[in-house]
């Protein structure tokens, strides 16, 4: 099925289209087809922000989720992202553009997000990483000489 089949939202045309296109060449922005399923800047040809490269190495993959938070405010989602749009208010208007974006036809399965979704938690090797911060950045969030990492955002890192 093309892009050109799936019901296109008029948001689409209207927030989006200016800057991005569902298939062919990036544009001001990075094409969207295939978007959810497939890693965070994805697309080799398109100079992503340093901000969106640090948020890919933390979320990895496009899910309904990131990208409810991202389109919902991007600045939020992403301090420092290069996307200059204030985001969707509507939640109707949210909600179509996500199941637009997330339509079966517009879903990519990479290897790399397969891998990922069969990854199984390990509590206590996190545990064992997050020791060697704890050594020097307090988990009460006391500040002796080294900053305090208690209640940063997971972009910080």
């Amino acid at each position: 099925m093309a892009f050109a089949d799936v019901q296109k939202p008029t948001a689409f045309d209207a927030l989006c289209a200016s800057c991005h296109h569902m298939e062919g060449p990036d544009q001001v922005g990075p094409t969207l087809g295939k978007m959810i399923g497939a890693p965070i800047g994805a697309s080799t040809s398109f100079p992503y922000s340093t901000a969106l490269k640090g948020y890919a190495t933390l979320n990895r993959i496009w899910t309904a989720e990131t990208l409810r938070a991202f389109l919902q405010n991007p600045m939020q989602a992403v301090p420092g992202t290069a996307m200059s749009f204030a985001g969707v208010d509507d939640e109707d208007t949210l909600n179509r553009l996500i199941d637009y974006l997330g339509d079966p036809a517009m879903v990519t399965h990479s290897d790399e997000a397969i891998a990922i979704s069969k990854l199984e938690a390990d509590p206590e090797y996190g545990e064992y990483l997050a020791s060697e911060c704890l050594t020097c950045h307090q988990a009460d969030g006391g500040n002796s000489g080294i900053a305090s990492i208690v209640g940063r955002d997971e972009v910080d890192f």
